[in-house]
């Protein structure tokens, strides 16, 4: 089986190296083969191939100069045409930390089900003090290729315009919560037409998942943000998590 992790990268060099190497020394075995597919927006902190170099594994690097758009990177990463129908696309944020008792193949290889089931967990958020909080988002997710195709690329729109059909749809009614100022992420989008689509959804909290605390590069902080956790619907408005199996 083949492992495709896709990376939408801008800088935070210190986090995408800690991530890729415990990717291929914890999970590259007999059984599942690691490629690293990397979309890069001109990072200055390090020379990012350079550095896939060094892992002696499977890659595929471009480099972008444009803005960073974490939704263009995942796509262009996914896209590659040497990744098969059949491969399995692990889309994975760099600042994400993932457990020592996490076995990610074991977890895809029952979690995720060409045609059928697709593995997107809620992640835990770690806030500027270390304390762990699920406030939504998925840092890591799977699903096959093909699956990925059907449902469709990931919006690349800033201000998830593309996204407003989330809105109040009677076919899931988990979104029933959106209104116009609820912020949509890249994992309600993927849950959405998976759901439309007709696919089993793993989504529960997963504690071996964490994405670590790190200031934002624009604006505020967004880990702790009590207000912007509830413009997404989180928090005091929040619905409870949903499992779909």
């Amino acid at each position: 089986m083949k492992h495709c992790y896709l990376f939408s990268i801008k800088n935070r060099f210190k986090y995408f190296k800690s991530i890729c190497e415990t990717i291929v020394s914890k999970y590259q075995n007999k059984d599942t083969e690691i490629v690293l597919s990397v979309t890069d927006f001109n990072s200055d902190d390090a020379d990012i191939e350079l550095f896939l170099k060094s892992l002696n594994v499977s890659y595929f690097y471009k480099n972008m100069t444009q803005k960073f758009n974490l939704g263009l990177g995942w796509n262009t990463a996914a896209h590659h045409n040497c990744i098969k129908d059949t491969d399995v696309l692990i889309f994975i944020t760099n600042d994400a930390a993932l457990g020592n008792d996490f076995d990610i193949c074991e977890t895809i290889k029952e979690n995720t089900i060409i045609g059928k089931k697709i593995f997107i967990p809620v992640h835990g958020c770690q806030d500027r003090s270390g304390s762990i909080h699920f406030a939504g988002g998925a840092c890591l997710w799977s699903l096959y290729k093909a699956d990925f195709k059907k449902i469709g690329d990931i919006p690349e729109s800033e201000t998830w315009s593309d996204c407003a059909k989330l809105k109040k749809d009677s076919k899931v009614p988990q979104y029933s919560w959106l209104n116009e100022n609820s912020h949509v992420g890249e994992d309600d989008f993927v849950v959405f037409n998976a759901i439309k689509n007709g696919y089993d959804i793993v989504r529960q909290n997963d504690s071996r998942i964490i994405a670590r605390w790190h200031p934002r590069d624009l604006d505020d902080e967004w880990y702790g943000n009590s207000e912007c956790l509830v413009s997404r619907g989180y928090l005091k408005s929040s619905p409870k998590w949903w499992n779909i199996t």
